[in-house]
């Protein structure tokens, strides 16, 4: 689905990336200001429902490049961090869905903003982050948890973060080594 986004619509790149690769609703992405990264640790302050605020690990490193030369680049040096062309309101819903109703046109596949989300959820499960971590990445702390599920502290959830990341990536370099194998043998 990405690459069907021009590579210079950097601010798409980055807004849908923060979607599908850190499970953010559209409306929290496009209420961060540029104040809420913090590049020093890569984590992002994320206001909520309710106006609840949590700390998202950005553990992709494209999505972390992506957010490290937007806010350098792109963004004013205070405000929304999504703003519509030329101007400093915060881009609206409407035209994120629109865009992204543009891209999947193009790409011929129906996908839902919300999928991006619940694509990310799903790799996180698959991949072994506990439940616990996952609640916490996702702002869902509604549910129950798993009766093993405990509870762990920042630095233990970013390792795990982190540890997924490195398994994700593993798993990719290997498929991409069969794949690129099968096709020169056949």
């Amino acid at each position: 689905m990405f690459a069907v986004i021009p590579h210079h619509a950097d601010r798409d790149h980055l807004l849908f990336g923060l979607l599908a690769h850190l499970g953010l609703r559209p409306g929290e992405a496009l209420a961060l200001a540029v104040d809420d990264f913090q590049e020093a640790t890569a984590s992002l302050f994320v206001t909520g429902w309710g106006g609840k605020r949590r700390r998202v690990l950005v553990d992709d490193r494209q999505v972390l490049l992506r957010l490290e030369n937007y806010v350098r680049f792109a963004a004013s040096s205070s405000g929304p961090l999504f703003t519509a062309v030329g101007r400093s309101t915060p881009l609206r819903y409407q035209s994120v869905q629109h865009r992204w109703a543009q891209y999947c046109a193009r790409a011929g596949i129906d996908v839902k903003l919300s999928d991006l989300r619940r694509a990310h959820v799903a790799d996180l499960v698959a991949g072994g982050v506990p439940e616990s971590v996952i609640r916490e990445r996702i702002g869902q702390a509604a549910g129950v948890l798993d009766p093993g599920s405990i509870l762990l502290s920042r630095e233990e959830s970013d390792a795990e973060m982190r540890a997924w990341q490195e398994r994700s990536a593993a798993g990719s370099r290997i498929t991409g080594m069969s794949n690129a194998r099968e096709r020169h043998v056949g």
